[in-house]
């Protein structure tokens, strides 16, 4: 009898839930610019001099935290899938062939 496993962790959409919409946009726009303090300028929409502390606490916060990990999980998996749909296209069989130049590399370090 198979068991169904479950994720490890909580879905985008659990932990949003718990966030507030700022927290929330500062998340999304934290994922596009990848700096806390022109994300908190954006989602806050305060231009203070402060900004770059109060970001930083956003962003280091536990719940913020576990949405950014969770989003970057989900782009990651997401990014390997395709990489593997391209490969089955191409009959590729090892990754290194998807990338002539790294291939390359590979044999002169053997």
């Amino acid at each position: 009898m198979k068991q169904e496993i479950e994720p490890e962790h909580r879905s985008l959409d659990e932990i949003a839930a718990w966030m507030t919409p700022r927290q929330f946009k500062f998340c999304l726009e934290f994922l596009t610019c990848h700096r806390a303090t022109v994300a908190y300028r954006r989602a806050y929409g305060e231009h203070s001099t402060d900004a770059a502390r109060q970001g930083y606490k956003v962003r280091h916060s536990p719940l913020v935290e576990e949405f950014l990990a969770t989003a970057r999980q989900v782009q990651w998996e997401k990014h390997c899938e395709e990489e593997e749909r391209k490969c089955r296209e191409r009959r590729i069989h090892n990754y290194l062939e998807l990338m002539p130049r790294r291939l390359n590399q590979a044999r002169r370090q053997r």
